[in-house]
């Protein structure tokens, strides 16, 4: 029962990698509408709320701009999905 476990939480965490990186969304029925859904830092979007509750237009567009344009590098150390998913950022200098 274990192994099986073990499978299914590495499954769980690959495809959390996956989704954070951008390679992929999940399509779902939302509000009645078909939609995509993939992962952002909370925190980031956070921050977006709380620049829009601020009157701070410029960087809020600035944040969600980031949120939606930036593609990110998500591994877990040696490729061993026991341990802690690491995300960078990884930087396109095409769009400056």
């Amino acid at each position: 029962m274990l192994v099986g476990k073990t499978s299914e939480i590495r499954m769980k965490r690959q495809a959390a990698v996956e989704l954070i990186a951008g390679d992929w969304y999940v399509t779902a029925k939302y509000n009645g509408k078909e939609c995509h859904f993939q992962m952002v830092p909370m925190e980031e979007l956070e921050m977006f709320r709380k620049y829009l509750l601020d009157a701070k237009y410029d960087e809020a567009t600035e944040t969600l701009c980031h949120m939606l344009d930036t593609k990110r590098n998500a591994f877990c150390e040696k490729d061993d999905f026991a341990k802690e998913i690491i995300v960078t950022d990884v930087i396109d200098d095409t769009k400056n």
